[in-house]
């Protein structure tokens, strides 16, 4: 059954105070859901209210949502089982983009930023078969499920005007984007040597931005996203902005989902630093 975020945000203070370790209570939340956190880093927490988010983790949302602007975490088992009806052989044919079908496992190989995922329907390793986080795992399994529908129309928009963005555009812009920014101010080198490790490619042409960096990766295969980057200037006391661009044609993935694969591309950027 699906996890509602609602559910479990609707417990907490609200205060983004920041004593959980999290910057803000969004942030907690997709933590406790995708990353296994535990709500006793919140000290504002009744044990009760503790009891409470834990039992919603484990068990799932009594109430699904499914609308626009209301947002759901698919636990891995609900994500798990929406693959299961469909042929590994025809997924990896509609991809192509360097995904294999390993035919004697039903197994996919599955090319993710400039690494291999092994995708079978009942987990997803690593290039060294070691198992991926639930998170990153109930990630790839919605993308898998819907990637069939997903057709790349070549038309860039930033995160909030995806549709259904209204929830989570806070949380992306300030904990995803704000994050590179942050870490990559007055570092357009280190940036650029960050994404072209990743497999990203520096893009030159001037009509797309007058960003100080534009950049593009490969994430998966119908999912390429761009990065640009306004350094942060002395002089006029600027700070550094970092926006990701989508293609239009990605809103067939939920956002939660996406999210997810942007902030394993930036972990990893970061972590050449």
């Amino acid at each position: 059954m699906a996890l509602a975020s609602l559910d479990i945000y609707k417990i907490l203070p609200g205060t983004n105070c920041g004593d959980c370790g999290h910057p803000t209570c969004l942030s907690f939340v997709n933590d406790l859901v995708f990353r296994g956190e535990s709500p006793k880093k919140c000290p504002h927490l009744s044990r009760a209210d503790q009891q409470k988010i834990e039992d919603l983790v484990r068990s799932g949302s009594p109430r699904s949502l499914e609308s626009y602007g209301q947002v759901m975490f698919h636990p891995l088992e609900t994500a798990m089982k929406r693959v299961q009806p469909l042929s590994f052989s025809y997924l990896s044919a509609v991809m192509g983009e360097g995904t294999t079908f390993l035919s004697e496992e039903d197994a996919i190989s599955l090319p993710f930023l400039n690494t291999r995922l092994r995708v079978t329907k009942k987990e997803i390793t690593d290039e060294e078969n070691a198992p991926l986080p639930p998170g990153f795992q109930t990630a790839v399994y919605n993308y898998l499920a819907t990637v069939a529908r997903i057709h790349p129309e070549n038309q860039w928009v930033s995160f909030k005007e995806l549709p259904g963005a209204v929830f989570l555009s806070s949380y992306f812009v300030n904990n995803v984007e704000g994050l590179v920014a942050a870490q990559f101010a007055s570092r357009t080198e280190k940036l650029i040597s960050a994404a072209t490790g990743l497999g990203g490619k520096v893009l030159e042409d001037p009509d797309i931005s007058p960003a100080d960096v534009k950049l593009s990766f490969f994430v998966v295969p119908k999912i390429t996203v761009r990065l640009l980057f306004w350094d942060r200037t002395e002089e006029d006391n600027l700070p550094a902005v970092a926006t990701f661009l989508f293609d239009t044609g990605i809103y067939r993935l939920d956002l939660e989902s996406l999210t997810y694969l942007i902030e394993e591309l930036v972990k990893r950027m970061i972590a050449t630093l």
